[in-house]
C-alpha cells in the first residue's frame, strides 16, 4: 500500500465540537426531515421507528466506524482508498463511487435549491400543485436560478477548505437545524388532535410489523446515515488519529436519529391535527406541508422556521457531496501533474471547485425537466450505488486490511480496540444486510419492467 498523505491545514478538522457538527451535518439531511416522516407513515408508524432504531444501532454504527477507519487509515477519499489497501480493481471501484456522488449531487442539489425558495417564501405558495408545475417543472428561470445560487454557495464555502469553510459553517448551522426542528415540533405537539399523531409515530403496534417494515427500515437507516463509502470515507481522512471513532459513531447515530424523530414530531402530529394523511409520500414536502402550515395557527411563523431548518440540513449534505468530488478530483489532478501533464499543472483546490460546479449545473437540468429522470437517478445512484459503496468499504477493510491494522485503526483514541466480533460483523453481517436491501429495492422495478 502506498504511503498515506498526511492531512494539510485546509483538510483537517480543528475542534471536537466542529468535528461532531460537521459529521452530523453529513448524516442529517432530507432523509431525516422529509423522508423519515413519510416512510414512518407508509410502513407502520411506531413499529417502523422501533425497527429503524435497531438497524441504526446494529448495522449503521458499525458501518460508520468502518468507513471512518478506512478513510483515516489511507488518508484518501474513494478515489484512492481502495487502491492504497491493494484491493483488486480498487481504482475502478473508486471511480465508480466518485461517479456515484458526482451524478447524485446534480439531482440532489436541484431539490435543495427548491427548498431554499420555499424557505424564503415560508412554504406559502397558494395552490401548491399549480405553483410547482408553473415554476419548478422544467428549466424555468426560477428553477435554474435557485440551483445556480445553491451551487455557487456550496462552491464558496468549499473554497475556504474543510476547517475554515465546512467546519465553521457546520458549527453554526447544525445547532440552528436542531433548534428549528424543536420549535416546530413543540408547536405541532400543541395542536388539538396532535396526540394521535404522536401515538402513531412512537407507539409500536407489533401487529403492523411485516417483512416490508424491516426492509424499509433497513434502507432508511443506511440512507439516513449517509453511508456509502463516499462521504464518511472522505471525511474520515480528515480525522485526527486521537479521535475515538466508536464514541463519534455513537454521537453521530444519536444525533441523526434525534433529528429524524424531531422531523417526524414536527410533521406527523400536525398532519393528524389538520386531517392530512401521514402516508402521503414524497408529495409531503412541496404539496402537503405548505397546506399544513397555511392551515396551522401561527403557520406564517413556523413554516419559514421549518423550511429553513430543512434547507440548512440539506445544504450541508450537498456540501459534503461536493467535498467528496473535490477531494477525489484534486488528488487526480495532482497525480496527472506529477506524471508530467501540463494541462493540470498548477491546478489549485479553488480551480477544481470552479470546474466541478460548472459541470454540475448543466448536469442538473434533466432533473428539472423530468421527475421520472430524478426518481430513477435517485434509485440508481442514491438507493443502489450508495449502499453498494458501503459494502465495498466494509469488504475492503474487512478482507484487504490485516486484522491487527483494522482493529487498531478502529480503536485509536479508545481505551481498547474493538473485538473480533466487530470485524466479523462488518465482514459478513452488514454486507449481507445491504444485499437484502438492494434485492428488495430492485425487485419491484424489475418486475414492472418485464410486465
Amino acid at each position: 500500500m502506498s504511503a498515506a498523505r498526511p492531512p494539510t491545514e485546509a483538510t483537517r478538522f480543528a475542534t471536537r465540537f466542529g468535528t461532531a457538527m460537521t459529521l452530523l451535518g453529513v448524516a442529517v439531511g432530507l432523509a431525516n426531515i422529509w423522508r423519515f416522516p413519510y416512510m414512518a407513515g407508509q410502513y407502520g408508524g411506531g413499529a417502523f421507528v422501533l425497527v429503524y432504531l435497531a438497524f441504526v444501532v446494529l448495522l449503521g454504527a458499525p458501518a460508520l466506524i468502518a468507513e471512518w477507519s478506512l478513510g483515516r487509515l489511507t488518508r484518501a477519499g474513494p478515489g484512492g482508498a481502495f487502491r492504497r489497501i491493494g484491493m483488486p480493481g480498487g481504482g475502478v471501484i473508486g471511480f465508480i463511487l466518485f461517479l456515484t456522488v458526482f451524478m447524485a449531487t446534480s439531482y440532489y442539489t436541484v431539490v435543495v435549491a427548491q427548498i431554499l425558495f420555499y424557505a424564503a417564501r415560508g412554504g406559502s405558495v397558494g395552490d401548491p400543485e399549480a405553483f410547482y408545475a408553473a415554476n419548478f417543472s422544467g428549466v424555468t428561470p426560477l428553477n435554474l436560478g435557485c440551483t445556480i445560487v445553491v451551487f455557487a454557495a456550496m462552491g464558496g464555502v468549499a473554497a475556504f477548505g474543510v476547517r475554515r469553510g465546512i467546519e465553521r459553517l457546520s458549527r453554526v448551522a447544525m445547532p440552528l437545524v436542531g433548534l428549528g426542528l424543536l420549535i416546530v415540533a413543540i408547536r405541532s405537539l400543541t395542536l388539538p388532535g396532535a396526540t394521535e399523531g404522536v401515538r402513531y409515530l412512537l407507539w409500536p403496534d407489533f401487529e403492523r410489523v411485516t417483512s416490508t417494515t424491516f426492509l424499509a427500515a433497513l434502507g432508511q437507516a443506511f440512507f439516513s446515515l449517509s453511508l456509502g463509502g463516499t462521504f464518511f470515507l472522505a471525511y474520515g481522512s480528515y480525522l485526527p488519529r486521537s479521535v475515538n471513532l466508536r464514541r463519534l459513531a455513537g454521537s453521530t447515530a444519536l444525533g441523526d436519529t434525534g433529528a429524524a424523530i424531531l422531523g417526524g414530531l414536527a410533521v406527523i402530529p400536525a398532519a393528524f391535527a389538520l386531517g392530512v394523511a401521514p402516508e402521503s409520500g414524497p408529495a409531503l414536502l412541496f404539496f402537503t406541508l405548505p397546506r399544513v402550515f397555511e392551515a396551522m395557527p401561527g403557520g406564517a411563523l413556523f413554516g419559514p422556521i421549518f423550511f429553513l431548518a430543512l434547507f440548512l440540513a440539506a445544504f450541508l449534505s450537498a456540501l459534503a457531496a461536493l467535498e467528496v468530488i473535490v477531494n477525489s478530483a484534486s488528488a487526480w489532478t495532482r497525480e496527472r501533474a506529477a506524471a508530467g501533464s501540463s494541462l493540470f499543472a498548477g491546478w489549485t483546490r479553488r480551480r477544481v471547485i470552479l470546474a466541478v460546479v460548472c459541470l454540475q449545473i448543466p448536469l442538473a437540468m434533466p432533473s428539472m425537466v423530468s421527475s421520472d429522470y430524478l426518481a430513477w437517478s435517485d434509485l440508481l445512484w442514491g438507493s443502489t450505488m450508495q449502499p453498494l459503496g458501503s459494502a465495498f468499504t466494509l469488504i475492503g477493510l474487512g478482507f484487504f486490511v490485516s486484522r491487527g491494522r483494522a482493529l487498531a485503526e478502529a480503536g485509536r483514541g479508545a481505551s481498547r480496540p474493538p473485538g473480533d466480533w466487530w470485524r466479523f460483523w462488518i465482514r459478513w453481517v452488514v454486507p449481507a444486510g445491504i444485499l437484502v436491501v438492494l434485492g428488495w429495492g430492485w425487485a419491484g422495478p424489475i418486475a414492472e419492467l418485464f410486465s
